[in-house]
């Protein structure tokens, strides 16, 4: 008899809450729905259908939806898919701490401003979400960590991260197509930009934090609108990775005198790249397999600390004319196919540049330990004889 009573006075309470008006509905849900201990609860279900007027849900969720302050964790997938809300408001004072594993995966959000007390963006967060153009972090913000492909795939146009950040995981911004600008609060702690962070994203030009030590592999690979690289005074950056600027529109670069290791095709394909300078003092020990391969370098200067030059490193550079080793060179590696198919070098890498006062042959440094096989090979004009 008690489970009957209870399952009618269930009824009614929920026939009652049906005739509710939108306005009564919609603080409803920001009260009840919405509360702390709902946000980690079971979903609402309001997914996205494929009928774009019909949603599989109990009631139509608000276009707006305000998160208690005393929220602490918004739960993993807690509104992935939503049709609604389309804005996401937090109240003052909120203590949002973590915005949970897929929370807003391919939902229509389409703002957001994060609370200056969220120290985590966990992974694929706002992954996907097409109609996401603006996310603003509070002033103050304690943010450490941006997780993996956070918001890949996003329409985000710009982006200002905080300087509590010490990381940009793998692929958070991959694909984000609109995302022009990116931008880092004064006196960053960002040391680490991993594999894939902005790979093939709309960037025009950023400016590398000093704190940066590693710019991960594919970092910045196929941003085709990307024109312009610096770095801040005083770089600490170690390694450039893999593929990390291939295929972008890079002009010209200064590789910071911090910088050891150039990987493998960092700057392959980069078909307007003209000028490559290294900053005084640098520490660079290696350049990479295909570093420069089919770039537009005329003369490039091998810094004195450098011991390796990588196989086909600046292989198909069509306009390279010359290749000049710092004063005092250490260089001990020419690899394989290094310069192949540079139709215009016309001296083998040495000590002195080119000039009308200097006759060939051109003498390669004693140092020189191993020249790769094919090294020079195809189309290279280098004369008659190379003096060792």
């Amino acid at each position: 008899m008690k489970k009957i009573f209870t399952t009618v006075a269930a009824l009614l309470s929920f026939a009652v809450g049906a005739m509710n008006t939108p306005e009564e509905l919609s603080v409803e849900i920001c009260r009840d729905r919405y509360s702390s201990a709902a946000i980690n609860g079971p979903k609402c279900r309001a997914k996205k259908t494929a009928d774009s007027d019909h949603q599989n849900s109990f009631f139509d969720m608000p276009s707006k939806v305000c998160i208690p302050a005393s929220t602490k964790i918004i739960a993993p997938k807690r509104f992935e898919e939503y049709r609604y809300p389309t804005e996401i408001t937090f109240e003052a004072g909120s203590k949002l701490l973590e915005i949970g594993e897929r929370a807003f995966r391919r939902s229509d959000l389409r703002s957001i401003v994060i609370p200056a007390a969220t120290e985590i963006i966990d992974r694929s967060c706002f992954a996907g979400c097409e109609s996401l153009e603006k996310v603003i972090f509070e002033f103050g913000s304690r943010l450490r960590i941006i997780g993996r492909r956070a918001f890949e795939g996003s329409n985000l146009k710009s982006i200002c991260i905080p300087s509590g950040v010490t990381k940009l995981s793998a692929r958070c911004f991959e694909r984000c197509k609109s995302l022009e600008k990116v931008t880092f609060e004064a006196e960053s702690g960002l040391w680490e930009i991993e594999t894939g962070a902005f790979n093939e994203s709309g960037l025009r030009s950023i400016c590398i934090p000093a704190s940066i030590e590693s710019i991960g592999d594919h970092c910045f690979a196929g941003c085709t609108n990307l024109t312009e690289i610096t770095f801040e005074a005083e770089s600490g950056l170690l390694r450039i990775g893999l593929c990390a600027f291939c295929r972008t529109d890079l002009r010209s670069i200064l590789i910071p005198a911090s910088t050891e290791r150039i990987g493998d095709c960092s700057f392959s394909g980069c078909i307007s790249l003209a000028e490559v300078t290294f900053a005084f003092e640098s520490e660079l020990r290696a350049i990479g397999w295909g570093a420069f391969s089919g770039t537009n370098l005329k003369s490039i200067l091998i810094p004195a600390n450098t011991k390796s030059i990588g196989p086909s490193c600046f292989a198909n550079c069509e306009h390279l004319t010359e290749v000049i080793l710092e004063f005092d060179s250490e260089l001990r590696i020419v690899g394989e196919g290094a310069f192949t198919d540079c139709p215009n070098l016309k001296s083998a890498p040495s000590d002195k540049p080119s000039s009308e006062k200097t006759p060939a042959p051109r003498r390669i440094p004693a140092n020189i330990k191993i020249i790769g096989p094919e090294c020079f090979a195809d189309y290279c004009e280098l004369p008659a004889e190379v003096t060792i």
